[in-house]
């Protein structure tokens, strides 16, 4: 009978030895994608919120402008 089919040939360990530090590595990692994101998110809401004072602003100047044309004339 061949090594390759023996029942007595080396036991085959699980798995789970080797895969643990990878997991680890992908944990820590998309931990921080995670966090990477929420900062963006913030950001962008943060711009969000900027642009819209901004064209508020704008349109009320805009709106004032106008005002001040239709009273001159």
């Amino acid at each position: 009978m061949s090594p390759a089919t023996s029942t007595n040939s080396l036991p085959v360990s699980p798995l789970t030895e080797e895969p643990l530090p990878f997991k680890d590595i992908m944990k820590d990692e998309c931990l921080t994608l995670k966090l990477q994101l929420k900062e963006k998110d913030e950001l962008i809401s943060q711009l969000r919120e900027e642009l819209s004072k901004r064209n508020s602003s704008w349109a009320e100047k805009r709106n004032s402008s106008w005002e001040e044309t239709l009273e001159k004339t």
